[in-house]
Order: C-alpha cells, then sequence, then structure tokens
C-alpha cells in the first residue's frame, strides 16, 4: 500500500492515480462505442446525474470533515462548474455547451491532475475526492466526445476562449466581495503550478489567458488533422475512381 507522510507531485500516488484515470478515462467511452445507441444515451444520463450528485454533495461533506468555510467550496472554479456544464452537454448534448466543456477540460481539469493544489497525502479521502472526481470530469468529456460523438469546429475556439473571458470578468468581483480566490484571479494556488512560471500579478492573469488561447488551438489540432487526413483520403479515392471510369 502507497503511503507518503505528504503529497509529493508525481510521485508514487499520483502517478498511480494519473495512470488509472487515463487508462478509464480512454477505455470506457471506447467500450461504449459498441452498444445501442440507446444504451449510449441512457449512460450518458447517468453520468450526467453522477457529476451534479458528487459536486453538490462536495460542500456539505467537507465543510463538516475538514471546517472549510462553505464560502471557498463553492462550485466557482473552472472545474467545479464543468461538472454541471459536462453534466448538461451528456443529457442534451448541447454542441456549445460540449465547446465550452471540451477546451475548459482538457485546459483545466488537467492541469489540475497534474498539478493538483493538494496538502492531503493517498489515502487521505480528499486525494480520492480530487482525483476521482476530476477523473470523472475528464471521463466525461471523452465519454461526449468518443461515445456521443461530439466534437468541436473551427469556431469553437473562438466561443470557448469568449466563454473564458465572460466568467473571468463575472468571477473577479465576486472574488472581491466574497474574500475568496476562484479561478486564481487574486492570488496565484499555494502549490506548484504552471501559473508560478508566468510572472507577478496582474500579469500571470494576462499571460494565462494567452496561454489559455494557444492551449485551446492544440486540443483542437487532433480534429483539424483528423478532417485534412480524411479530406486528402477521400479526394485521393475520387481520383482513383475518375481515374478508372
Amino acid at each position: 500500500m502507497i503511503v507518503e507522510p505528504v503529497f509529493e507531485h508525481f510521485g508514487r500516488s499520483h502517478l498511480v492515480a494519473l495512470g488509472v484515470i487515463a487508462g478509464i478515462s480512454f477505455g470506457f467511452p471506447l467500450w461504449a462505442r459498441s452498444w445501442p445507441e440507446e444504451r449510449i444515451r441512457q449512460v450518458a444520463r447517468w453520468l450526467a446525474i453522477g457529476l451534479v450528485a458528487y459536486r453538490t454533495g462536495y460542500i456539505p461533506v467537507v465543510a463538516w470533515i475538514y471546517g472549510d468555510p462553505v464560502r471557498d467550496l463553492l462550485p466557482l472554479h473552472i472545474c467545479a462548474i464543468l461538472y454541471y456544464l459536462a453534466a448538461f452537454v451528456l443529457w442534451t448534448r448541447d454542441q456549445l455547451g460540449y465547446e465550452i466543456a471540451y477546451f475548459w477540460g482538457m485546459g483545466g481539469t488537467l492541469q489540475a491532475l497534474l498539478t493538483p493544489e493538494m496538502n492531503r497525502p493517498f489515502p487521505d479521502p480528499t486525494f480520492w475526492s480530487h482525483f476521482a472526481g476530476h477523473g470523472a470530469l475528464l471521463m466525461a468529456i471523452f465519454y461526449a466526445t468518443i461515445a456521443l460523438k461530439l466534437r468541436p469546429v473551427p469556431g469553437s475556439i473562438l466561443r470557448a476562449l469568449v466563454a473564458t473571458l465572460v466568467y473571468a470578468a463575472l468571477l473577479l468581483p465576486l472574488n472581491l466581495l466574497l474574500d475568496t480566490n476562484y479561478m486564481y484571479l487574486i492570488a496565484k494556488p499555494a502549490s506548484a503550478s504552471l501559473l508560478d512560471f508566468l510572472g507577478p500579478w496582474p500579469w500571470y492573469i494576462v499571460a494565462a489567458i494567452g496561454l489559455a488561447a494557444v492551449s485551446y488551438v492544440v486540443w483542437y489540432l487532433p480534429f483539424l488533422i483528423s478532417d485534412l487526413t480524411t479530406g486528402r483520403a477521400r479526394e485521393a479515392l475520387e481520383d482513383r475512381a475518375e481515374t478508372h471510369g
């Protein structure tokens, strides 16, 4: 059994958690593709209910066990609100919701898994909660992409970036009002993160916006490459058919 006195980034428990999440996040949606369409939709809705139930129940449980103030547990971080957005997408297959969820998930949830703001090591319940919860988010996004066959299009990048900017603009005054630090708009996280390399406040926020835009482009590349490859293959088949015709 892996027991650590403190959480260690990319330590044994962290790497094991990442490996399990990667296997389930890809494996389950790939398996689901072989199911009948009705079953795919039903499982999507059960996943949606699970996401909402987990994140809604998280607040009173953590507040009760650890005494964390409720104002710091509200579902206002990107990953927290993503539970509800991903649930909405799984239930409705809404394209705009999917676009935002996809880029927020691939850019934000992955970051939360790779560099978690974690001060309680395995096997503390918050370790399980963090990795199981964020892993479920990642699986939900892959399920929507692989099983429900949703995908971003070129305009998705701009729409997701606008949604990110609007959400940050709304969240900043709320942070000041509640004395909170949602989306890390007031200060960097206490643990090591990518923001440490982006300069002091407020410049790291500007840099993070640019980094988000680059990240969205990177996460769109698999679809762009697939489109280009498929288009070229289709053109080659059409040319060949015309030649032999």
